[in-house]
């Protein structure tokens, strides 16, 4: 029994090995199939935007800001408005109604 001892060890570290080589493999394919939805998600949001093209009025771009204006007439009555998207901390969350 003397030629087994340290056995279990070695098992071990060939169980952490393998374990770290499918994380490290696994972890590439969750990003990128992350980056691939948000991919989707931004194309269906310009589709849907790109439907509207016929009430929009101006476009703006500043760098990473977009503002858009918009106008619609109906019954004779126009409405108006104005939305600014951008990155987080940009001040472009606002929406002029």
């Amino acid at each position: 029994m003397r030629g087994e001892r340290g056995s279990g060890s070695l098992l071990a570290v060939a169980v952490i090995a393998a374990i770290i080589a499918v994380v490290s493999l696994l972890v590439p394919l969750a990003v990128a199939l992350s980056a691939s939805g948000q991919v989707w998600a931004a194309a269906d949001a310009s589709a849907l935007a790109a439907a509207d093209v016929a009430k929009l009025a101006g476009c703006s771009v500043d760098g990473a800001v977009v503002t858009v204006r918009v106008e619609l007439a109906v019954l004779g009555l126009e409405a108006h408005g104005r939305a600014t998207a951008g990155p987080p901390g940009s001040h472009a969350a606002t929406a002029d109604r």
